[in-house]
């Protein structure tokens, strides 16, 4: 890409969990254009050949594993076959967030935390024995707050006091005040 300032990542190994059509699609893209091998892990067989195909033409390495789970055999198995692929990963990408309207609580939950810690467990052990790595997740910020996770968590915070102490923050004094 012209005139980028990121650093090279020529032969380096992606591992990409998330929709091929989405975020996570043009995190490949930006990968494959500067030389990254990538894993791309998805639900979406279509989806998946398509960005693969996409990212062979780009001139990358690149292979699609399809994980409908979000279970540990199931990123066990996701973690196998790109060791066995491509290597070691050094970059790990998730980026599998729910956040279409009226999407039920178990299916966020399921796409944004539990896919996320499994992923963690599975690739970052490797990374860290490696001492080098890096790894960026997203969290979904949706147009409603109720059918989030990061909706759920905010809400919490509002109601929890600071700083894990039992004193509520200086800033919202007079609201707990109030309902003491």
């Amino acid at each position: 890409m012209f005139g980028s300032t990121f650093p090279e990542l020529k032969g380096r190994v992606a591992v990409v969990l998330g929709p091929a059509d989405g975020v996570a699609g043009a995190v490949c893209r930006m990968l494959a254009n500067r030389g990254a091998r990538i894993a791309v892990i998805g639900d979406d067989e279509a989806g998946l050949e398509d960005l693969v195909d996409e990212l062979h033409w780009l001139g990358a390495e690149a292979i699609g594993i399809l994980a409908g789970g979000v279970d540990a055999p199931a990123m066990d198995a996701v973690r196998a076959s790109v060791l066995t692929e491509l290597g070691a990963p050094d970059l790990l990408f998730v980026l599998t967030c729910t956040t279409h309207a009226g999407a039920d609580w178990q299916r966020v939950v399921n796409s944004g935390l539990t896919a996320t810690l499994q992923a963690l467990q599975a690739f970052v052990p490797a990374m860290a024995e490696a001492r080098a790595g890096a790894v960026v997740t997203l969290a979904p910020v949706g147009a409603d707050p109720a059918t989030t996770a990061v909706g759920a968590v905010r809400r919490s915070r509002r109601r929890s006091a600071c700083c894990r102490c039992s004193w509520p923050s200086a800033s919202r004094s007079s609201r707990w005040a109030s309902t003491s």
